[in-house]
């Protein structure tokens, strides 16, 4: 019998994000539609965070998961992203099979409950068989990934291109993670285009900078 992947997604919905709510919205559906599409067994917690916390959905079937909607994912408040992650964690710290999706534009100013060092305590005793995933907009995503003991992190713009790359990397690593583990979803590149991104601007999911397209169009509109 094939273990069941619990997908675990923390989502920021603090009031910096809220020039891209709706774009979180679209992209988180359609990484959940892909998912649905898929074979095998995976169970969908959500859990958005501010400087409240909220479970929209704990391990329910991803068939039976709905789509994401401006009722439920609103921006506002500040961030309390160790509490979110730090809370999410040991809620579900006995499950065999998880992969850990969080999103993220800010830096943490708000938790009350866990720290750096707390968080990094969860994520390194559950990284063995686990796969976590930091994206940051337009914040140091791997400095921060690192406080939290995440190494796969990728840094993205805040604008369209960024938070369909955030959506396209949950994407591509939980369907290699749910085929194949932690052996298949290490092999995933992670696209970036944010300030922060290693080296030369990376390609976007359309095979171009976001930076690239966005020139293009102010070109176009001189013309």
């Amino acid at each position: 019998m094939s273990k069941t992947t619990h997908i675990i997604c923390i989502l920021d919905r603090s009031g910096s994000m809220s020039h891209q709510a709706s774009e979180v919205i679209t992209n988180f559906n359609t990484f959940l539609r892909e998912q649905q599409e898929l074979e095998g067994k995976a169970k969908l917690t959500l859990v958005l965070f501010d400087d409240q916390y909220e479970v929209v959905y704990e391990e329910l079937n991803i068939k039976k998961v709905p789509p994401l909607t401006s009722g439920t994912y609103f921006t506002r408040g500040m961030t309390a992203m160790n509490d979110g992650i730090g809370r999410t964690l040991n809620m579900l710290q006995r499950k065999k099979k998880a992969i850990v999706l969080i999103h993220t534009d800010g830096y943490e100013n708000a938790s009350r409950e866990y720290t750096y060092a707390t968080v990094k305590t969860l994520v390194d005793k559950l990284k063995k068989k686990w796969e976590f995933i930091f994206v940051g907009g337009d914040i140091n995503a791997r400095e921060m990934g690192s406080n939290l003991g995440i190494v796969r992190t990728a840094n993205v713009s805040n604008s369209v291109f960024g938070t369909q790359n955030t959506y396209a990397n949950f994407s591509n690593t939980t369907s290699a993670y749910r085929e194949g583990g932690l052996a298949k979803s290490s092999m995933v590149s992670m696209v970036e285009d944010g300030n922060f991104a290693d080296g030369d601007a990376k390609p976007d999911i359309f095979g171009v900078t976001a930076d690239t397209l966005l020139d293009s169009i102010k070109n176009d509109a001189k013309d």
